[in-house]
């Protein structure tokens, strides 16, 4: 099977190759890559190739990666080379594309730069590999499952060296899943919401179906009437709430045809005096 979420455990994972089903063996995952990697993967939609890595001594000859530019920086106090890279990229699906839930998506990997690739992770819907392709084309097939819907991400992501200096390239699309079963509730959660002045929150948004329940991505199905603009205001875009003054107030909220009402409790931080 493939690995559901992000869970540093070994894995059996099973991957379609051009050639076919081709079933890959337990293996322990490179810990240090997940470490330095878990809080890194673009999984928002946009290109993101940009990593940090020690600079060189001056007198270091090196091969320069295809497709990069790099520039110096410091952080921390130490002297480091920000590189940028498009080494690795999804060739297929194409952005945005729509797919019902049951089908298979096949998804299409370039790795301009295989040679110098030291680890790799492909997401979809919960579902991870991070076994290190063969090839430097490779196609993957997923399952599309009902436990999330709308826009979701697709990311990959691939650490490369090259002679001492290294670098990360993903790269990563927006699926849109369409649910083929009659919606039967929708819940947004939490129902009472807590939140600070300035700050904006994106609550849990829930479909439930027949035969599964959903997590609701981004999407432009959401009607939202707030009854107070003053002190809430609403982003169609990333269906997130911000908190804008403080007091009480109330959205409705309708998805396919069902509403329901989300509480705002808006409170405003204030510094304790300095005696």
């Amino acid at each position: 099977m493939i690995k559901k979420s992000l869970v540093f455990v070994p894995v059996f994972v099973f991957v379609f190759l051009l050639s076919g089903c081709t079933i890959i063996q337990e293996k322990k995952l490179d810990s240090n890559f997940l470490e330095n990697n878990k809080n890194n993967i673009n999984l928002t939609g946009k290109k993101e190739t940009t990593v940090i890595t020690e600079s060189q001594p001056e007198n270091t000859e090196s091969k320069t990666t295809t497709n990069t530019s790099s520039k110096e920086v410091e952080v921390s106090g130490k002297k480091m080379i920000v590189y940028g890279s498009d080494s690795i990229k999804i060739i297929y699906p194409e952005d945005n594309t729509k797919i019902n839930v049951g089908d298979t998506l096949t998804v299409k990997v370039n790795i301009s730069d295989f040679e110098k690739l030291d680890s790799f992770m492909l997401i979809f819907q919960g579902n991870t590999i991070f076994e290190k392709p063969t090839g430097p084309v490779m196609e993957y097939k997923f399952i599309v499952n009902g436990e999330s819907i709308e826009n979701q991400p697709l990311a990959v992501l691939g650490n490369f060296s090259d002679n001492g200096k290294y670098f990360r390239s993903d790269d990563s699309k927006l699926i849109q899943i369409n649910p083929l079963e009659l919606i039967k509730d929708f819940n947004v959660k939490p129902e009472v919401i807590m939140i600070e002045k300035g700050k904006t929150r994106r609550p849990n948004y829930e479909a439930i179906f027949p035969t599964a329940i959903s997590m609701i991505g981004e999407t432009n199905l959401f009607k939202v009437l707030i009854k107070d603009e003053n002190l809430l205001s609403y982003d169609n875009k990333t269906n997130s709430f911000t908190a804008l003054a403080k007091g009480e107030t109330m959205a409705k909220v309708s998805y396919r045809g069902i509403t329901k009402n989300v509480f705002f409790n808006i409170i405003q931080y204030e510094k304790p005096p300095i005696d």
